[in-house]
């Protein structure tokens, strides 16, 4: 059954089915249409021929011999019938036979049968009945006109169409799979080339027909595609790349720490020892939950407690923070906000945000808290170098740091935006870099929806 399963054989075997189908109603349309039209065609002509008859016996008033105009030809025959059914005057072909029916017919009346007659068994009639007033009653004058004509016609029309249809079934089969075929090559170059793809180098791109139709937009569609794998390929090996390398940097400090312990044990460095791993074990810990946290919200999004959270008493906390950590002057401005969310998750964006800008200040960090069309907006300005137009979004993409001079110990990890930013859009909030004019500093703005207000609060 493998040949059923390929697209052109069952597009072409379901065209020819259809078409079979509709032919074979077609033919035997055609063949009944031009069976009745014949009939319908000889029982008028029948009828003209008997009402010649009928004329003339209304015109002698008597039915004799001589009503019978020999003009009629062989090709219909005439019965004239007196009022007792007795056969008065005949077609010379049918003299001395029994009546063609067995019934008169009303003065005035004509009524049409087709059946077989009394002594011709081999082919049906087309038989006119009707009935003549004269002096000695009314006379049935009966014409009669044979159907083999258009038994032949018919039988003709049904072979035509027997020889016909296969004809016609096969010549719709060998197009549709030849077209199906011909439609489908695309498609199946398209299939070879993305076989050939691989993890490895997804820099390939299937060809595009540029017909314009489905097919061309499939190849627009899958090159996409594959053009999005090749970014999120790249992406999580710079991810791998990067987070080996950071996690590198304390393990080879823990590590060389160790070995220098073993070697020269002193009684009198242990403590200084213990205190450098424990402060790179906190470090490891700190990385690990971090790229544990970004796997979370790149999987199925971070998963968020819903309670109101005080945001103007967050900000106010974290101020006071960066005071005791950081030597600039920090500035603070707020408007009562609350918004539901989490608030373990909301303390570490606005701390992942005031030590960025406290890493980048000169002398001064400001955080301004404000509502604004439903939303709570945080922004955290700082008057360090800034951030150049073009990497306004590169900030937030992991492990990255503008200053490639910078070390890792003052740098930071690369992680802190991108958490805040996964934060942020968990609370269905969002944070961006604003643009800002070069050297005056760099500002980010996080957007949180405000708290629903109870119904009371919010008519007054």
């Amino acid at each position: 059954m493998r040949w059923w399963r390929r697209v052109q054989t069952r597009t072409a075997i379901s065209a020819t089915l259809v078409v079979a189908a509709a032919l074979a109603v077609l033919v035997a349309g055609l063949v009944l249409v031009q069976r009745v039209m014949l009939t319908d065609a000889l029982v008028g002509l029948t009828r003209d021929q008997g009402a010649l008859v009928a004329a003339a016996v209304a015109g002698s008033g008597t039915a004799g011999v001589d009503v019978i105009p020999p003009t009629l030809g062989d090709e219909v025959i005439v019965q004239v019938l007196a009022p007792d059914l007795r056969v008065v005057a005949a077609s010379p072909s049918i003299d001395g036979e029994a009546p063609i029916v067995s019934a008169g017919q009303p003065a005035g009346q004509v009524r049409t049968e087709v059946r077989r007659l009394p002594f011709v068994n081999e082919t049906r009639y087309a038989v006119v009945v009707q009935g003549v007033a004269t002096s000695t009653g009314v006379v049935t004058v009966v014409a009669a006109r044979s159907l083999a004509s258009v038994d032949a016609a018919t039988w003709s029309a049904i072979q035509a169409g027997a020889l016909a249809f296969p004809l016609g079934v096969l010549v719709v089969a060998l197009v549709t799979y030849r077209a199906a075929g011909r439609a489908l090559r695309p498609v199946e170059t398209m299939r070879r080339h993305v076989a050939e793809i691989t993890a490895h180098d997804l820099s390939e791109r299937v060809p595009d027909p540029g017909s314009g139709d489905e097919i061309s937009r499939l190849a627009a569609t899958l090159n996409a595609m594959l053009t999005r794998l090749e970014v999120a390929a790249a992406g999580q090996r710079r991810f791998v790349s990067d987070a080996s390398h950071e996690l590198r940097s304390p393990l080879a400090t823990i590590r060389v720490t160790a070995e220098v312990a073993a070697t020269h044990p002193t009684p009198a460095d242990w403590r200084t020892d213990a205190e450098v791993v424990l402060a790179e074990a906190a470090r490891l810990e700190e990385l690990v939950d971090a790229l544990l946290l970004l796997a979370r919200d790149d999987e199925h999004g971070l998963a968020i407690a819903t309670r109101e959270v005080d945001l103007a008493d967050l900000v106010t906390q974290e101020a006071a923070r960066l005071r005791r950590v950081s030597p600039a002057d920090v500035g603070v401005e707020l408007d009562p906000v609350v918004v539901r969310g989490d608030r373990d998750s909301l303390s570490r964006a606005v701390r992942n945000l005031t030590d960025n800008a406290a890493r980048y200040a000169t002398s001064r960090v400001d955080l301004r808290l404000s509502a604004k069309d439903g939303r709570a907006v945080l922004e955290v300005s700082d008057d360090g170098p800034g951030i150049p137009t073009d990497r306004l979004e590169a900030v937030f993409d992991r492990f990255v740091r503008l200053d490639p001079s910078r070390d890792r110990d003052t740098g930071g990890s690369g992680l802190g935006l991108p958490i805040a930013r996964a934060i942020a859009r968990a609370h269905g909030g969002t944070l961006h870099a604003a643009a800002t004019p070069p050297g005056t500093g760099a500002r980010f703005v996080l957007e949180v929806p405000l708290a629903p207000q109870p119904p009371s609060a919010a008519s007054r």
